[in-house]
């Protein structure tokens, strides 16, 4: 892109404009329902960011939310004692915008869909995630979704007795995004359950399942710690609850 040029880019609802100045690589983002004009509105705000190059490369990556996400199921998933499932979750994308030969310098990234937020704690501690009411799949679709991340979950129950799943938090940061050339994928989630509906570990697997095309990583995590959550946060042995507490 040279001085004077621009690209437009839309992903669902997202509208984004990028041009290039003499100094700058400007950006402009809003939503709205697709539009046939592809011009950005005249009195548009544009973010700035120095780039005396007179060629930058821009690229429009997929990118996970920048808050964990909660799925709170329309209808309860039952685990019976000794077993287990799998189920897909189809995660609104984000887009980061990036520049630069190795596409290192950031102008922002934006969600493809509004979220809502929530509070996951009581009025002491807890945290501030995304809240998503999910249909779930028990065997991924076929079918092209552009603008989504298709996320495998896998949820065991360890105990003897029944589990009841109302809703379920995905760290995202520390889920990677990859490309089997239809859709995009994230790396499986484990959580393990035991006794009293107690969550004894959350493992994120890097396996990409073998019956779905070859796979490309697009994105690596934004936490670097491979450790599960739990051992990550939490002394095992001392651990009530689940919930991660806010940096003091």
């Amino acid at each position: 892109m040279k001085a004077g040029e621009g690209f437009f880019h839309e992903s669902a609802d997202l509208r984004i404009w990028v041009r290039k100045t003499k100094e700058t690589v400007d950006l402009f983002s809003t939503y709205s329902s697709p539009q046939k004009n592809t011009d950005p509105p005249t009195k548009a705000l544009w973010k700035k960011q120095f780039a005396l190059e007179d060629k930058v490369k821009v690229g429009f990556l997929p990118a996970m939310p920048d808050l964990p996400v909660q799925l709170t199921f329309n209808e309860p998933l039952f685990i019976p004692g000794g077993s287990g499932i799998t189920f897909y979750y189809l995660l609104p994308t984000w887009v980061s915008v990036r520049i630069g030969k190795q596409m290192d310098v950031s102008l922002g990234e934006f969600h493809s869909f509004q979220l809502s937020h929530t509070w996951d704690g009581n009025f002491f501690e807890g945290e501030l995630v995304y809240e998503d009411f999910p249909e779930v799949f028990f065997e991924p679709k076929t079918d092209s979704f552009p603008y989504f991340i298709i996320v495998p979950i896998e949820i065991k129950n360890k105990s003897n007795t029944n589990l009841l799943v109302i809703k379920q938090i995905i760290r995202v940061d520390n889920l990677s995004i990859y490309n089997n050339e239809q859709n995009f994928w994230a790396n499986r989630t484990l959580f393990e359950y035991g006794k009293s509906s107690e969550l004894l570990d959350v493992k994120f697997i890097q396996n990409m399942p073998k019956n779905y095309g070859k796979f490309t990583l697009v994105q690596k995590s934004k936490s670097q710690d491979k450790k599960s959550i739990l051992t990550k946060y939490f002394d095992p042995i001392k651990m009530k609850h689940t919930l991660i507490l806010p940096n003091r």
